[in-house]
């Protein structure tokens, strides 16, 4: 559980995205990549990220981020400070915790999918005119696709409830 992703083979989903190979879910990295990442780009240490988080995740936590040791779920409001300090969604930091604690996760490809390290400084509006151009590459969705696709998607959630 304490591997790592490179950068680059988060960046490898996204090769396949955008060369029309559309998966229908993309794998999450674990916490660690987008911790080391930012480390990387930014020169940043785990003092210092105390410090852009506003105090409110120690330096201690940053490095166990870092190295995929955490052993708990963080609060809440730390998860929103781990986000706002990474410049990552709440969501892909919930997701990539939880593959770091062990849960089996992947995200269905939208406009909320991770981006290569170092793409996190893109705000909202930047991300849905990727996402729009990538769509604007693929065949368009009959109706009868999109409600074929819905069908699946509620068997697989309620497959997993009988488990």
């Amino acid at each position: 559980m304490s591997e790592t992703r490179p950068p680059w083979v988060v960046a490898e989903d996204w090769v396949s995205v955008l060369a029309g190979q559309h998966p229908e879910r993309v794998d999450i990295p674990f916490i660690g990549t987008f911790v080391q990442g930012h480390i990387d780009r930014t020169g940043d240490s785990y003092r210092s990220l105390q410090k852009r988080s506003g105090n409110r995740v120690h330096h201690s936590t940053w490095e166990r981020l870092a190295k995929n040791t955490i052993k708990e779920f963080p609060e809440p409001r730390t998860v929103r400070k781990i986000a706002e300090t990474l410049s990552l969604s709440e969501t892909i930091v919930v997701l990539s915790i939880a593959k770091t604690l062990g849960l089996e996760v992947s995200l269905s490809t939208g406009p909320n999918i991770p981006i290569p390290s170092g793409a996190e400084a893109l705000d909202e509006r930047q991300r849905r005119v990727i996402w729009d151009t990538i769509m604007a590459f693929l065949p368009p969705v009959t109706e009868a696709q999109a409600r074929a696709s819905a069908r699946r998607q509620v068997r697989g959630s309620s497959d997993a409830q009988d488990d």
